[in-house]
């Protein structure tokens, strides 16, 4: 897989700053609430840090299920979540889960002025079964 955001130095999930801010790219495991909600191949993402509801996470996703242009890979549509987190938009595509529903597959880190974003991902052979592509 190949990412065009650009890297920062040592993004850790949860990391928060003045600058830098960092969520955790997730997969929902099978048969979970998440797996049945969420469309398959989605980007998911959370900050871990933040349990809202009864020990729920606000977890935010894209799907691509309209086929916009500019959501075509798994990194746009993780990037996309993101943006849904980082500006706490309105969206249907949110919803509050058990935090153990879901497989940390990586990590998205984005500057202030979203100028820098990178995803990271630290299990590629989870991320391609979740979206259907050879690993």
């Amino acid at each position: 897989m190949s990412f065009r955001g650009k890297a920062l130095a040592r993004p850790r999930v949860g990391q928060t700053g003045p600058d830098v801010r960092t969520a955790a790219v997730l997969i929902p495991k099978p048969g979970t609430a998440a797996g049945q909600m969420i469309d398959s191949g989605s980007g998911i993402v959370a900050d871990l840090q933040q349990v809202r509801i009864a020990g729920r996470i606000e977890v935010f996703f894209e799907g691509g299920r309209y086929g916009a242009d500019n959501v075509q890979t798994f990194e746009d549509r993780v990037t996309q979540a993101a943006g849904r987190l980082a500006r706490q938009y309105p969206t249907v595509a949110r919803g509050y889960f058990d935090p153990r529903d879901f497989v940390t597959v990586g990590a998205v880190t984005w500057t202030a002025d979203w100028r820098q974003h990178a995803v990271q991902i630290t299990s590629p052979a989870t991320v391609a079964a979740w979206i259907g592509a050879p690993a």
